[in-house]
């Protein structure tokens, strides 16, 4: 009986669900999708869910902030889809960056600005604040996937 009980507590889980607390991460850009896939092949686009009054809403396939997503690596990072879109991403993982300033995080991010240049690349331009050293202007590009 001890067995099964241990065999059931330290057994791996293989599948997760979206209950609009826990995010299952997403592992495929799906044809359609607009989607940055980070240098670890993290892909993160935006899920839609009903809220708790039966509303649909978009939030993040992911919990990760700006700064994971900017200084995980600059190789092999890339987007799928539409600019605006894939803004939007960077825009919901700076919030998300600044929700963790709020509760105790150390830095933040300010003056968020995407665009696309002439040759199909994402120029993401912002600033990073903190609470233990000056402001750090960042840019940095993210080529379309192929």
């Amino acid at each position: 009986m001890f067995s099964l009980l241990l065999a059931l507590v330290f057994t791996p889980v293989s599948h997760a669900q979206d209950d609009g607390f826990h995010i299952t991460p997403v592992t495929v850009c799906d044809a359609g999708d607009t989607c940055l896939i980070g240098a670890d092949g993290q892909v993160i686009k935006q899920i839609e869910y009903p809220d708790f009054e039966g509303r649909m809403t978009v939030k993040l396939s992911t919990d990760s902030s700006l700064s994971d997503v900017i200084y995980a690596g600059s190789q092999s990072r890339c987007y799928v889809g539409a600019t605006q879109d894939v803004c939007a991403i960077f825009e919901g993982l700076a919030e998300n960056e600044n929700a963790y300033f709020m509760q105790g995080g150390h830095t933040r991010i300010k003056k968020l600005s995407c665009a696309l240049d002439s040759k199909e690349w994402i120029q993401l331009q912002f600033t990073v604040t903190s609470d233990m050293g000056s402001p750090e202007k960042v840019m940095q590009s993210f080529a379309r996937c192929l």
